[in-house]
């Protein structure tokens, strides 16, 4: 057996006793996680009660992973808090679980027999919410587990719920992970319940439609049936942009070129009409090229009988056609405005053009801000750089997000909340307002 010191040094420099209470409350959540019932039924009250990284007790990781039986056990035999909130630390880095009860853990996870048990239970919420609105319905969504946000409906669960930033289940369920299988049954279900509007076309807080979200998260089956439903590509999010446009950014040029073509419905008539092309039916590459290149022949600004005007509504059908992207299509990529919107710059020109990068990585996400701990991702999605690499080459070696951001606070501000927050100090609206007027 290790000695008191031992157990006192694999703590941290614990007291030796706050050592032995550390041990014994991972060994009961070893046991949780693996399904072992004896070795949980020994622990003492306090190992059970204790939490880890994450806030979560033995409870919540025997309710994660589908442990039934001891889920019984410690609620039943053991008067564990079957309600109890999962409480991580508070930090940057801190993992978005605040606030999560067990069945937010077994509805997340599919595990109808556990969910069943749960909200059977006079103390505890069906509906419980989490940091950020978060309820087990919309975690189950996200996920694709059908038959776990069926039962949570059928205990009192309102179907048209959102979170506190818009999302309702439908969004949920278009930003699954891409190994939750066929999404169109249980978003099929949504629309018979919501109306297909609500699927096709409400956004949430930052303006994203189902669309967008499931255009980033890469799901074209999905996409083809909320297209099916009404969803339309020409509609903008908070920052001026596309779903094929957050198809692109994320990096599936399949199904950014599908949604510029099908899914663009007024664009897609027009260019249709503009090349002399028929109004509905499958198009293929060479069907555009060949109608681009009669009307190009008549049109061409070098030709005595040529019609400028005609020619570039030419050209753009043809790039609509084929799926061409604009990278310039969001107003947050227009670098040169954001250069000038940013006013002088106060130092180095390669400074003041990273800055830019930054403010159009935060306008992203919208004019509500960004927090730190995800902003290098954001930066990285859109200009394909990593953030500490580019601050680095614009004469910012300093380590951490926040201490970069000091840097530029011209461009930018931290907020003092949990999480901190970068706004921009240009918005999104005026960037467009200037886009508009130019």
């Amino acid at each position: 057996m290790a000695s008191l010191d031992a157990l006192a040094a694999t703590a941290g420099g614990a007291a030796p006793a706050d050592a032995i209470a550390a041990t014994a409350g991972h060994a009961a959540i070893e046991a949780a996680k693996t399904g072992d019932l004896p070795k949980l039924a020994a622990a003492g009250d306090g190992a059970l009660r204790a939490v880890d990284a994450y806030g979560s007790n033995a409870l919540h990781w025997a309710a994660g992973r589908g442990h039934l039986a001891l889920v019984r056990h410690l609620v039943q035999d053991r008067g564990m808090d079957a309600s109890f909130p999962a409480n991580p630390p508070r930090r940057r880095d801190a993992p978005t679980t605040r606030g999560r009860t067990a069945l937010h853990y077994a509805a997340r996870n599919g595990h109808l027999d556990v969910v069943e048990y749960l909200v059977k239970r006079p103390d505890v919420d069906a509906d419980a919410r989490a940091e950020g609105g978060v309820s087990p319905a919309q975690l189950a969504c996200w996920r694709n587990e059908f038959d776990v946000v069926k039962r949570l409906v059928a205990a009192g669960v309102d179907v048209s719920q959102k979170n506190d930033a818009g999302c309702g289940f439908a969004h949920w369920l278009a930003c699954a992970p891409r190994d939750a299988g066929d999404l169109r049954p249980l978003a099929a279900w949504l629309a018979a319940r919501l109306g297909p509007t609500a699927l096709a076309v409400e956004p949430n807080g930052h303006g994203h439609t189902c669309l967008h979200k499931a255009a980033f998260a890469g799901h074209f089956d999905l996409c083809a049936y909320l297209v099916s439903l009404g969803a339309d590509d020409a509609v903008l999010d908070a920052t001026g942009g596309r779903a094929s446009d957050d198809a692109d950014a994320a990096g599936h040029p399949e199904l950014r070129d599908f949604l510029r073509r099908h899914a663009d419905r007024a664009k897609d008539k027009a260019s249709r009409t503009a090349l002399g092309l028929p109004a509905a039916g499958a198009l293929d590459a060479v069907h555009v090229r060949d109608a681009f290149r009669e009307k190009a022949l008549a049109t061409h600004p070098d030709r005595a009988v040529g019609d400028d005007a005609a020619f570039v509504e030419a050209r753009a059908a043809r790039d609509y056609l084929s799926g061409v992207v604009d990278e310039d299509a969001r107003v947050t990529r227009r670098l040169p405005l954001l250069i000038e919107a940013l006013g002088p710059a106060p130092g180095e020109a390669r400074a003041h053009v990273f800055a830019a990068r930054v403010v159009a990585a935060i306008l992203e996400h919208g004019d509500g801000g960004v927090a730190l701990a995800h902003l290098p991702k954001k930066f990285r999605l859109l200009w394909g750089r990593e953030f500490g690499e580019a601050a680095a080459a614009a004469g910012f070696p300093q380590r951490g997000v926040k201490r970069v951001l000091w840097r530029l606070k011209y461009a930018v501000r931290i907020s003092k909340g949990e999480p901190p927050m970068a706004f921009s100090r240009v918005l999104c609206s005026e960037v467009r307002a200037r886009l508009e007027a130019s």
